[in-house]
């Protein structure tokens, strides 16, 4: 019988880093992760551009992130945001990790997700961004303003 010890194509771990043995590749990444994938970049690119609040990001982003992220976007009316392809691998099944890149005109934000399978359906479980550190803001906790009509505008004169 064989024994000559396994090896990885190279690229797969470089003895000179100190990783320890090569691994086997990492999984093929599904195609419904990709497109969950694109959707949550579909979805940041649209907040940067204000067309979507960044409110709307509270499954993924703490409060002070949202808030440092819709500061960012203030900063970025009318620029037209351009998605760079994601980077996806697959470490564990069931697990996908993506890394993207958007463009900003004269600015740029990274993120990292993490797509999970739960009983079939990909979902966000974490989203990070790298914000600039110029990016700042205090969060402001307020009540939803609701208006109200007062009785004189309603036809009473």
């Amino acid at each position: 019988m064989n024994t000559a010890p396994l090896t990885w194509p190279p690229g797969w771990c470089d003895p000179l880093l100190g990783l320890g043995e090569a691994g086997p590749p990492p999984a093929p990444v599904p195609r419904a992760a990709r497109l969950a994938a694109s959707a949550v970049v579909r979805m940041l690119a649209e907040t940067l551009m204000g067309h979507r609040n960044p409110e709307q990001l509270v499954r993924w982003l703490d409060p002070l992130t949202i808030v440092r992220l819709a500061a960012f976007a203030q900063g970025l009316r009318g620029a037209r945001i351009r998605p760079q392809p994601c980077q996806l691998a697959s470490p564990l099944p069931g697990r996908v990790e993506a890394v993207f890149l958007l463009d900003c005109g004269t600015r740029s934000l990274a993120a990292v997700l993490s797509l999970a399978d739960t009983d079939g359906r990909w979902a966000c479980r974490e989203l990070s961004l790298l914000l600039p550190q110029g990016v700042a803001a205090q969060p402001q906790y307020s009540q939803p303003q609701v208006r109200r009509r007062s009785g004189s505008a309603r036809g009473t004169s």
